[in-house]
């Protein structure tokens, strides 16, 4: 160190200007790259939490998807609208065998809950506890509207009696006769969500903050997306009312948000509205956590960047130095030769 203060006075005061203007320019340069880095790293960092809410929507309505498929095969099949249609006019033992047994089969093969068969004022055909307790008049008035379209339709994301996000599928049972068709009754499946949430829930990499919702566009009910039992609804005004989902909520285009969150911690969000319904599903992260490698990566490259070219300066200066050293030793054994 003591050497290049010795040789920084050989430094000409024209050379110091020209030094003084290229370190200003270079810092303004690290300032303008650690900037575009910062921006083009956060850019990534975005499009992580906009593709993972994107693939993980697209989970849930490939899952609503092919449970529809799956409910139509049932509406579709003949057998089915035959047995259940003479069940209701006899009363027939065998016939109840029969669906008692395809129950226990779709609730194994197909996840469901819940089977109930109604007839077509929506009344369940087995008295059996679970569904007189299980249809609410919410159900009877789906059921009515699927017997009326012919249509298989679900209901809106709920949360049941054990505090769990539920989605019902109503199945009309449709036969036919000479040509024309007439629904005879209906089936409601109670889904499980606890294999797709397990699938939606967890994120690609850990994270202390991240979490994902479904959000209602207009009733604004909050539903977390958990597999832990009893917890989906534990919802709190101050959730509904913070920054980021009231921005969410009044926006009319879908995509990355950024705000406070219910603690008033700045968090990004993206929410895309998930098909056939009235709900978004949103991703979330605190800004701290999913900028922070951004923030390291930009700040070390800007003092890399800085790093060499402090260094040159240095080497410039003790190159100066060394040079006038030996010029002056070079003048002295010149003027030794000349005497």
């Amino acid at each position: 160190m003591f050497h290049l203060i010795e040789n920084s006075k050989y430094v000409s005061k024209t050379e110091r200007i020209v030094i003084l203007i290229i370190t200003i320019n270079v810092f303004l340069i690290g300032f303008f790259l650690y900037d575009y880095l910062l921006k083009h790293e956060r850019s990534d960092a975005n499009n992580i939490v906009g593709s993972i809410n994107y693939l993980k929507t697209q989970e849930i309505e490939l899952w609503l998807k092919e449970r529809i498929g799956d409910a139509q095969l049932l509406s579709d099949n003949k057998l089915l609208a035959n047995q259940l249609d003479e069940y209701i006019n006899t009363n027939n033992a065998e016939i109840k065998s029969y669906l008692s047994s395809l129950i226990l089969s779709l609730k194994k093969n197909y996840n469901y809950h819940l089977v109930v068969f109604t007839d077509e004022a929506a009344i369940p055909l087995f008295d059996d506890y679970d569904s007189s307790s299980y249809i609410t008049p919410k159900h009877v008035n789906y059921i009515k509207q699927a017997i009326a379209s012919g249509r298989v339709i679900h209901t809106e994301f709920y949360t049941d009696q054990n505090n769990e996000v539920s989605l019902d599928f109503i199945v009309p049972i449709i036969k036919s006769v000479d040509n024309s068709k007439y629904t005879v009754g209906a089936i409601l499946l109670k889904t499980d969500f606890f294999d797709l949430f397990q699938k939606i829930e967890k994120w690609p990499f850990p994270s202390k903050s991240a979490s994902n919702y479904l959000l209602h566009k207009e009733q604004q009910h909050y539903f977390k997306i958990t597999t832990k039992k009893g917890t989906a609804s534990n919802l709190t005004r101050a959730i509904l009312e913070s920054e980021i989902n009231q921005i969410i909520l009044n926006s009319d285009v879908r995509g990355l948000f950024t705000g406070k969150n219910e603690n008033d911690i700045p968090v990004l969000a993206a929410a895309r509205n998930i098909d056939n319904t009235d709900w978004l599903f949103v991703s979330q992260m605190e800004q701290t956590e999913i900028y922070r490698y951004a923030n390291i990566f930009s700040f070390l490259v800007m003092n890399f960047v800085l790093a060499i070219y402090l260094s040159s300066i240095l080497i410039f200066i003790y190159w100066k130095g060394s040079y006038a050293k030996q010029k002056q030793i070079d003048n002295i054994k010149q003027k030794l030769n000349k005497t």
